[in-house]
């Protein structure tokens, strides 16, 4: 039988891999989509258990491109508002921490160790829990000697690193987040206002403001479960020239996009697939006209019914296999290429799935594949073995 299945996929090797191709199309872009929405929902599931705060406080005059990047936090906007806020905040009802955050310039080649323009953050150790919940060691670099970088500080290769002309040594490299801390640095509070208060660059805002020691830049703020948001936002809004960003907002606008994204790609990998195995029926079924007389002399020659259904199902089974190996490889390669897309983008939090996950999957689509060959040549296969050996005479 090896060998007839041999010659039938050869002698008709256009149409064999015309089909292989169909449905290797459809599994790819059926593995890429579930790739990508795992990639996607973990991120979103991960950034909601770390998420950065409940709430954002900062100045009124700042115009926030991407409020989504404050709250799951390393997106700077470059304003300072009264470091007094950070107490007044803490006795506001309903909210259970508050921490400060002090940004200071986007820090450019010719200043530091770093290939591409990256953001400066001063954040305090003590009340932290936004990059403290990345960090693998789960520890804040509470010394004013240290920093910790964010995945795509790709420079970074030793246990140093120069930032405006002081070196700090390097405490943690954050994981990948799809966000805007991947392209950040922090160090502490008060380290961060040394630095601004002795940059020739910052000396206006200073006159402006004030200076650094009595300034902050954003009040990151958790809230008790049982807290109303809205009456808090309103209080908190109360407290001075302020706005107040919420997560929930955010985070229906991160859910919603990618859930967009996810079922747009998803429609077309059905729309695909159900094609595919329409062809795949199809194609199956014309064996009974344009190979009767082979099924005849088979039949003939004292084949068996189910010995003919057999051979159709053999045949049906190895282009189905074929097809899903390599949809799988262009799914799984596609949908990667997609995560890493959004974390270079940073508009959607992500994380790479596992590469266990990604064995499972293939698995589950390679066997799926094979088996919906199967149902799709399974009546073919029954029609092609109960052929009369008589068809053989009249041709």
């Amino acid at each position: 039988m090896k060998l007839w299945l041999w010659r039938g996929l050869r002698h008709r090797r256009w149409q064999a891999a015309a089909l292989a191709v169909s449905l290797a199309l459809s599994v790819a872009l059926l593995v890429a989509t579930v790739v990508l929405a795992e990639g996607v929902k973990s991120g979103l599931e991960i950034s909601a258990q770390r998420l950065g705060a409940d709430l954002v406080l900062i100045p009124r005059a700042v115009q926030v491109r991407q409020p989504e990047a404050l709250l799951f936090g390393g997106e700077t906007v470059p304003a300072y508002m009264p470091a007094s806020l950070e107490a007044q905040a803490r006795q506001t009802e309903g909210v259970q921490a508050v921490t400060a955050q002090f940004f200071l310039q986007t820090l450019e080649k010719n200043c530091c160790d770093l290939d591409s323009p990256k953001q400066l953050i001063g954040y305090d150790a003590p009340t932290d829990w936004v990059v403290t919940s990345w960090t693998k060691e789960g520890a804040p670099a509470i010394k004013d000697d240290e920093i910790v970088v964010g995945a795509g500080i790709s420079a970074v290769q030793t246990q140093e690193l120069a930032v405006l002309g002081r070196f700090f040594k390097i405490r943690s490299v954050l994981p990948e987040t799809g966000t805007a801390l991947d392209n950040s640095l922090f160090i502490s509070l008060a380290e961060a206002r040394n630095l601004a208060n002795g940059s020739p660059e910052m000396q206006n805002l200073w006159q402006e403001n004030g200076p650094p020691s009595a300034l902050i830049s954003a009040l990151l703020i958790r809230l008790k479960p049982e807290a109303d948001v809205w009456q808090v936002r309103q209080a908190l809004s109360e407290l001075g020239p302020v706005q107040v960003l919420a997560a929930g907002e955010s985070k229906k606008r991160v859910e919603q996009a990618a859930g967009v994204m996810t079922e747009i790609l998803g429609g077309v990998a059905a729309l695909v697939a159900v094609a595919a195995l329409g062809q795949l029926f199809l194609r199956f079924y014309s064996f009974i006209r344009e190979r009767r007389t082979e099924w005849a002399l088979y039949i003939a020659l004292g084949a068996s019914a189910k010995r003919v259904a057999v051979m159709v199902l053999a045949e049906a089974a190895v282009l189905s296999l074929a097809a899903a190996v390599a949809g799988v490889t262009g799914g799984a390669l596609l949908g990667f290429w997609l995560l890493e897309t959004l974390l270079v983008a940073q508009s959607v939090p992500v994380v790479l799935p596992s590469g266990l996950w990604l064995l499972q999957i293939a698995v589950w689509a390679v066997l799926g594949t094979v088996l919906a060959g199967l149902a799709a040549a399974a009546f073919p296969a029954w029609r092609c073995g109960h052929t009369k050996a008589e068809t053989i005479l009249r041709v």
